[in-house]
């Protein structure tokens, strides 16, 4: 179905990351972490978790949700 690329959830994200739920809502809402939302839920492509791992999070992310 998704020809072998591993992909991850909410749940999935925040074991993967040792954070909240919340806290990966924040992240793709910011626009930290690109996610895909396919019908109720959002998804990452093993790449992009790769990238957001090696990169991190722009200094004062949450900023952007109060914009």
């Amino acid at each position: 179905m998704n020809n072998g690329t591993k992909v991850y959830d909410i749940k999935d994200l925040a074991e993967v990351l040792g954070v909240t739920k919340r806290t990966i809502y924040n992240y793709i809402k910011a626009e930290q972490l690109p996610a895909v939302k396919i019908g109720k839920r959002w998804i990452v492509s093993q790449a992009v978790l790769d990238e957001f791992i090696a990169s991190g999070t722009e200094p004062n992310y949450m900023k952007k949700l109060h914009e």
